[in-house]
């Protein structure tokens, strides 16, 4: 069908919009994640440079203390005193570490510059030994060309690791407040290093006693004039720094170096250029420039935090920017991918969801997948509403039986199955064990003294206890047991493929477990058991009759029991596993170890269940047996390997896994996590049932082939 669109066909008209739609979004999703990549990019560039520049900025402070105390030194009559050489010795180790960390760093961004500040160190190394040689010496056999070669050299030095700072800097301009932090920091060293540049000048004059030439003077005045210059740079630059403790940095070093400092140094410029310099004048100089140097080194820790702190919270920002682009990107993938598949969906599929549709009903069968094409205006849409109104009402219909099924085959208290439920299953069960030759037991069991509960603390109560017996009992029975409330405080179990002595196990871990538990109110309620197994052909009738009347000798012995039909074993004896022929592997020393674990399981369990039995008898029968255990699972891998069994990898890690549950179930009872009574599961349903009359019969056929009769090996 057409519309009249540009004479374009429906889906000529969806198609092309749908695509180009898809690929805007797609394209604006994949330029808003390349910008974050490039920030992201940007800001881990930033960072790198920054940290970089963190060890050069401390260099050049250890540094720049290097060359004022050594100004100093070589100004002074005597040799160097131990103190100064100390601190000229610390400052060095500290700028050779310094270096050293940020040489490595910047190997990282530039090679070649790293190169260079390796070989440039080297020298300046040289120069410093020089040095040491000098101011060992009194001032008077000193070389002044090695005083101003260090003069010269160790400024220059400075102004080339600054150089780098400022050379990485320029790397990155494309983020401004980055450059306003990094122009900030490189004014403050300027500073410092123009300064203090000044003071050498005059602390070598001092030194020698001779006054100032004219290129000394010149060159303290125009480091003097650049050292003006770029305080008024960093004056202005201040405003765009919101932090107090920066500001008040700057009002110190505004105080220390020009209202105290420089006017101090301008004195003694005087006094230089008349000749009549006093001999006090050089130990004013250094004791006044400590104070001033160190505020302005301050300043530069200052803005050196604001920078890293504004470099982390950027590079936090940029990751962000990141994490937020790329779910943008994969959503919006996932948008596109799946508006095109209901694209597709929307034009080729619905016509035949229909026409499927339709013939399921006409068939009598249910329908499903037109929620989708029901909001469509066109002819789709309405075949699609009718053809999903048809399947709403066979639906309500299925709902509605399947609510009454529930409600007459539930019981509204427990939430367990009722009486109407074993009536629709028993005949399936039965049938099912009849042809295949399946054992089949009963538990019945109902609740003792029940009426004293309702009659002491009301009906409210009495049904609590009833919900918990039934979430007790369902936590314990296997997901093939069918568990019935089959009357007032009474139960049924129906245990599929399950002889009298399992039938008997699982009613006694049910009864151990029952009294374990304590209503808040009610307190302990115990229950009594009665067990029969169903003979072949035999009717529910008398089946049920026998599990009754084992049930009535259980309420007759004493309550809070099980008994078989039959034997009618009392509580004290409640479980014997009982050998049978169908069990015999064919190999009579497998068969006789199997033997020997059976009266000995059935040994632990009339101790372990008993009510009056001493837990160190059962525990010492629980040692031999497990022992008796890793012996014939030692044996029997051994026979298996030798008749060639494929699964005996497969045999030897089961046992090795029984064993260890075993050994985790006996730490399990030391520490006082578990009872004896859990062996009793252990020992049913994983070594007997699980193990012994499941997998072990798999080999079964293999030993009766190959040994059959033959006598023990």
């Amino acid at each position: 069908m057409k519309n009249h669109w540009g004479g374009w066909s429906l889906q000529t008209k969806l198609s092309s919009c749908i695509i180009a739609v898809s690929l805007f979004i797609m394209a604006t999703a994949s330029l808003w994640f390349y910008d974050a990549v490039k920030n992201l990019q940007h800001a881990e560039r930033i960072a790198e440079i920054n940290a970089c520049a963190e060890p050069f900025f401390k260099a050049i402070e250890a540094l720049s203390f290097e060359r004022g105390r050594s100004n100093v030194v070589l100004a002074a009559e005597a040799p160097i005193s131990e103190q100064n050489r100390e601190f000229i010795r610390g400052r060095r180790i500290h700028a050779d570490s310094y270096l050293l960390m940020g040489e490595e760093q910047l190997r990282r961004i530039d090679s070649a510059l790293a190169e260079r500040l390796h070989t440039e160190y080297k020298q300046f190394q040289l120069l410093q030994s020089q040095l040491d040689e000098q101011i060992q010496l009194p001032l008077a056999r000193r070389n002044p060309a090695i005083r101003d070669e260090w003069i010269r050299q160790s400024t220059e030095f400075i102004f080339f690791i600054r150089d780098i700072i400022d050379s990485m800097g320029r790397r990155e301009r494309t983020l401004g407040v980055f450059d306003i932090y990094h122009h900030f920091q490189l004014n403050c060293v300027e500073f410092r290093l123009f300064s203090g540049y000044g003071a050498s000048v005059l602390t070598a004059a001092i030194g020698t006693g001779k006054p100032l030439s004219s290129a000394e003077y010149q060159a303290y005045l125009e480091s003097r004039a650049k050292a003006d210059y770029l305080w008024e740079q960093i004056d202005n630059d201040s405003a765009n720094f919101d932090n107090p403790i920066l500001q008040e940095t700057l009002q110190r070093v505004y105080h220390e170096y020009y209202q105290i400092y420089r006017p101090m140094q301008t004195e003694i410029l005087s006094q230089l250029l008349l000749k009549a310099l006093p001999k006090e004048s050089g130990e004013r100089l250094a004791a006044h420039s400590v104070p001033a140097f160190d505020s302005i080194f301050d300043l530069i820790a200052v803005i050196d935090r604001e920078t890293r702190t504004h470099v982390e919270q950027l590079t936090h920002k940029a990751e962000r920017g990141f994490r937020i682009a790329m779910s943008q990107f994969l959503l919006t993938s996932f948008f596109v991918a799946f508006f095109l598949i209901y694209f597709r969906s929307k034009l080729f599929a619905p016509m035949g969801r229909i026409v499927e549709g339709l013939q399921n009903i006409l068939d009598g069968q249910q329908i499903s997948g037109l929620e989708t094409d029901v909001q469509r205006e066109d002819e789709i849409g309405l075949l699609a509403r009718g053809t999903l109104t048809l399947q709403e009402k066979v639906s309500e219909e299925r709902r509605l039986l399947q609510l009454q099924e529930r409600l007459a085959t539930t019981d509204r208290l427990t939430g367990l199955f009722n009486r109407e439920m074993l009536n629709q299953r028993l005949e399936n069960v039965l049938a099912h064990a009849d042809r295949y030759r399946e054992p089949l037991s009963m538990i019945l069991f109902d609740l003792d003294h029940f009426k004293t509960v309702n009659d002491t603390w009301g009906h409210p109560i009495g049904d609590e206890v009833l919900v918990q017996t039934a979430q007790t009992v369902k936590s314990v029975i296997r997901g093939a047991d069918l568990l019935i409330r089959f009357g007032g405080e009474e139960f049924l179990i129906l245990m599929p493929n399950t002889m009298e002595a399992g039938a008997v196990a699982a009613a006694e871990k049910i009864r151990i477990r029952l009294a374990e538990n304590r209503h808040p109110v009610a307190g302990v309620v115990t229950a009594s058991f009665g067990i029969a197994e169903r003979a072949t052909g035999e009717e529910f009738a008398d089946w049920y009759k026998a599990a009754d009347d084992a049930l009535y000798q259980a309420k007759k012995t004493g309550r809070n029991c099980t008994v078989c039909h039959g034997a009618l074993r009392s509580s004290i004896t409640p479980l014997r596993l009982q050998w049978v022929p169908e069990w015999n592997s064919g190999h009579p020393e497998i068969d006789a170890q199997h033997r020997l674990l059976i009266e000995m399981a059935n040994e632990y369990f009339n101790v372990a269940l008993n009510p009056l039995a001493k837990s160190a008898g059962a525990v010492s029968l629980l040692t031999n047996l497990l022992r008796e255990l890793a012996t014939h699972f030692d044996f029997e891998e051994r026979i298996l390997e030798q008749i060639g069994y494929p699964r005996v990898k497969e045999h030897r890690r089961i046992h090795h896994e029984m064993l260890r549950k075993a050994a985790t179930l006996n730490e399990s009872y030391q520490s006082g996590e578990v009872k004896l009574s859990s062996f009793v599961s252990f020992l049913v349903d994983d070594v007997v049932v699980g193990h012994m009359l499941q997998e072990d019969q798999l080999y079964y056929p293999l030993t009766r082939e190959k040994f059959g009769s033959q006598h023990l090996i």
